[in-house]
């Protein structure tokens, strides 16, 4: 019941995003069994597919990003910019018969004042320390530590930040 009430509240905000303001879609996708911090905001069109999606206080996850998962965390003030990806599931490499192999998923795990670029992808399993900044267009495949720069495809640590 939860993922039709899900898809009929993606398929509304689509319509009409800007008839709405942020934090009254986040009352409604509460209804569908996302939770979401009073503060946080959502933008039209985000995609929530299916698993257990925790958004914190004061967060924003911005315009057409998809979250999916067994179970997402997101933190207290972060910044998910537009077209964000942040998908749990993935295959193990099979045989060569069908090289997409088991299926598999992890949660995710995004600390709190983190800030991910547009267009960044967030894969099953990965963890990102508090006050971490993921570039725009990167791949994260494992764990960033706290407050590390990461960029690139996979996203690894550029630099350390104050």
């Amino acid at each position: 019941m939860q993922n039709l009430l899900r898809l009929l509240l993606y398929m509304t905000f689509r319509t009409v995003p800007a008839m709405w303001g942020s934090r009254l879609r986040a009352r409604l996708w509460r209804l569908a069994g996302i939770r979401i911090h009073p503060t946080a905001r959502v933008s039209g069109c985000v995609r929530f597919l299916h698993g257990a999606v925790e958004i914190g206080e004061g967060s924003y996850v911005g315009h057409e990003s998809l979250i999916s998962g067994p179970r997402v965390v997101i933190g207290s003030r972060c910044a998910i910019s537009q077209r964000v990806t942040i998908h749990g599931g993935s295959h193990r490499i099979g045989g060569s018969e069908c090289r997409a192999g088991p299926a598999f998923s992890e949660e995710i795990v995004i600390g709190n004042g983190v800030w991910i670029g547009t267009g960044a992808i967030i894969l099953s399993g990965a963890h990102i320390g508090d006050g971490s900044v993921i570039a725009a267009g990167s791949v994260v495949t494992c764990d960033i530590p706290a407050n590390t720069l990461a960029a690139g495809v996979p996203a690894a640590g550029k630099k350390m930040l104050p």
